[in-house]
Order: structure tokens, then C-alpha cells, then sequence
């Protein structure tokens, strides 16, 4: 009965350890430029992303509170969105969204331009591109809240992508 029971419990353990290790990845890094053109500053917020080695999926992921205070201390406004297959090419036409916390609710800051965006033709060289929409014009999005990004329909296990937004800043 003890051999059983420790059998029982190393058989939890590994499936708990090898649901924990294989759960999707986002790195969040941001660089900035000062004093480009006619806008104050550029910042890129690049998410390197690997899916889930079992469903390709990777969490919701929000930026830092740190980054979103200095979205919004420059008036940053999100401008174009880049996205760039990896070496393990995502599922074509996955959907990029970037939910913005507002008090009645989220809102897409893309405003749906991400949905099928997310390509296995974007490779480094090709990556693809995209401006944020509201109704069908394209617009400067204001970040004024807290931001997560969410990619969804992306099923190719262990895949590796990056998605970039760059802001820029409000001309003063």
C-alpha cells in the first residue's frame, strides 16, 4: 500500500511539473528614440514570444505598470504594430489584440486590425505590418490605462514570434 501511494504521488508531481514547464512565454523589452521627426520620441515595446510546447497558446500578458506610466506621462499613442515569424513559424492567421483597461470596460487599441495578422510569412526579412484602426480609418491610439496583449488562434506547438507596437510621441 505505501509503494502505491508513493506512485500515486510521483505521478502528481510529474504532471503538475510538466503542465508548469510547458506553458507559453512573453518577454516584454521597450527602446526608445528621442527627438525623431515631426514626433517627440519613438518607443518600440517588443514581445518575444514562444507558444506553449502542448497548444501554442502563451498568457495574456500585461505590460508593466512602470512602461505604462511612461506611455502615458509622454503621450505616447501606439502608431503601427509589426509582427515577425520566428524559427518555429506560428499558426497563419492568428489574431493580435492589445486590450486597453478602461472604467466601462476593455477596448482592442488595435481596433480589430490585428485580427488574422499574425502570419507564418512574416519572417524577419518580411515582417508584417499593420496601423491600429478605428471603424476603418487609421489612427494614433492614446494609451491612457493599462495594456495586455492577447494572441489568440495560435496552435503550432513551441512557436516563436515577436510582435512589436511603436509609439510615438505627441508632437509638443
Amino acid at each position: 500500500m505505501k509503494k502505491l501511494k508513493f506512485w500515486i504521488f510521483c505521478c502528481i508531481i510529474c504532471f503538475y511539473t510538466s503542465t508548469a514547464f510547458c506553458a507559453g512565454t512573453v518577454a516584454i523589452t521597450s527602446s526608445v528614440k528621442t527627438g525623431v521627426g515631426v514626433y517627440g520620441g519613438i518607443k518600440t515595446v517588443t514581445c518575444t514570444c514562444v507558444g506553449d510546447a502542448a497548444n501554442g497558446s502563451i498568457p495574456n500578458t500585461a505590460f508593466s505598470s512602470t512602461l505604462i506610466a511612461t506611455l502615458k506621462k509622454s503621450d505616447y499613442c501606439l502608431f503601427k504594430v509589426r509582427t515577425i515569424a520566428g524559427s518555429t513559424s506560428p499558426t497563419d492567421d492568428s489574431d493580435v489584440y492589445l486590450w486597453m483597461n478602461l472604467a466601462s470596460g476593455t477596448v482592442d487599441l488595435l481596433g480589430g486590425a490585428g485580427v488574422n495578422a499574425l502570419d507564418s510569412l512574416g519572417t524577419a526579412a518580411h515582417g508584417q505590418e499593420f496601423l491600429p484602426l478605428v471603424g476603418a480609418s487609421t489612427v494614433l491610439q492614446p494609451v491612457t490605462d493599462g495594456l495586455t496583449l492577447q494572441v489568440s488562434n495560435q496552435v503550432v506547438h513551441s512557436a516563436r514570434y515577436t510582435i512589436e507596437f511603436i509609439f510615438v510621441a505627441k508632437p509638443k
